[in-house]
């Protein structure tokens, strides 16, 4: 089902896959549809060289990021598409990320995943108590063929279940 939505993007003589993000995945406000090469998304690494590495050993094809802002439940929403040549690529991808949650939402906790595709996994960043405007955020990420759907939900009262209902429905929709 995902990747009858995938949108061709050229992009220096190759073909990059960027999977769409359709603006009505989610509830809440959707931002801009947003096309990642390789640069911008080892940029958010805390190792950017690693992640560039891991990305072109991958045989990583495009990817695509919206965020959603639901500020009726205070949550927020940021998803990512990377696709890549084979499933073995987009499980490399998706083990690195699990290794590296650290990079992503800083200290975490691995939790049972959500219902979502196999492979796949869930981690949550508990608040420090540093800022009191911090809130829990979820991450969860899992494959579909070669494209690698990763999730982030956050907010100050946002549970699992608003991790699930985002993860629902945004598989359901690409």
């Amino acid at each position: 089902m995902f990747l009858s939505t995938a949108a061709l993007v050229a992009c220096g003589g190759r073909g990059l896959v960027a999977p769409a993000l359709p603006g009505s995945a989610l509830a809440g406000e959707a931002g801009p549809f947003l096309e990642l090469d390789a640069e911008t998304l080892a940029a958010d690494s805390l190792d950017p060289a690693e992640l560039r590495a891991v990305l072109n050993g991958a045989g990583f094809a495009g990817a695509s990021q919206r965020v959603w802002i639901d500020a009726e439940q205070e949550r927020r929403a940021l998803v990512r598409a990377l696709a890549f040549d084979t499933p073995a690529g987009a499980d490399v991808y998706l083990g690195w990320l699990r290794a590296h949650t650290f990079d992503v939402i800083g200290e975490a906790e691995e939790l049972a995943p959500l219902a979502v595709p196999s492979p796949s996994f869930l981690t949550v960043h508990e608040p420090g108590g540093c800022c009191p405007k911090e809130g829990r955020i979820f991450l969860t990420a899992w494959r579909e063929g070669t494209v690698v759907l990763s999730l982030e939900v956050g907010g100050r009262n946002v549970g699992r279940r608003d991790a699930q209902e985002f993860a629902s429905a945004l598989d359901a929709a690409v």
